[in-house]
């Protein structure tokens, strides 16, 4: 019977041993667990930070997309700027070529005119001269034919 009471004894330890053991296992199993959702929690915490820094970090390139869209916008508008006032430069460049070309025609025409009214002027003096001549002649036969009359009388 003290064997039996013995075994009795030893089974019943066995049995305490095995659930205490038991119930440590669960302890260290519930504080696993509750490392297990500290860790998780600030995971949690971290990706929740980095979206936002993602979130932030494409606003500011959404910012930067539509300031450098706006840049181009400026620098198409000032090329186009550009491009209208050299076209505008051209035609200007062509208009005083033109020009140029007409004053010079005109130049030549006046120069022209000038040689026409000299040579006009020269043509009025030399019928002056014979005018003058002839009256000069005119007068002196008149001159001679009274001076006939005069020496028949």
């Amino acid at each position: 019977a003290r064997a039996a009471a013995a075994a009795a004894v030893s089974a019943g330890a066995a049995a305490a041993a095995e659930a205490a053991r038991s119930a440590a296992g669960e302890a260290v199993a519930r504080q696993a667990e509750l490392d297990a959702l500290h860790q998780a929690d600030e995971c949690s915490r971290e990706a929740s930070t980095a979206l936002r820094e993602v979130e932030a970090s494409r606003r500011r390139e959404d910012a930067l997309a539509l300031a450098l869209a706006d840049k181009d916008a400026e620098a198409l508008a000032t090329a186009q700027k550009l491009a209208a006032a050299e076209g505008r430069a051209a035609a200007a460049e062509q208009s005083a070529r033109m020009a140029a070309e007409q004053l010079e025609e005109m130049r030549e025409e006046a120069h022209q005119i000038l040689i026409l009214a000299r040579a006009r002027e020269d043509q009025d003096q030399e019928a002056h001269r014979a005018r003058v001549l002839q009256e000069e002649e005119t007068a002196r036969q008149q001159s001679a034919a009274v001076e006939a009359r005069r020496g028949e009388a």
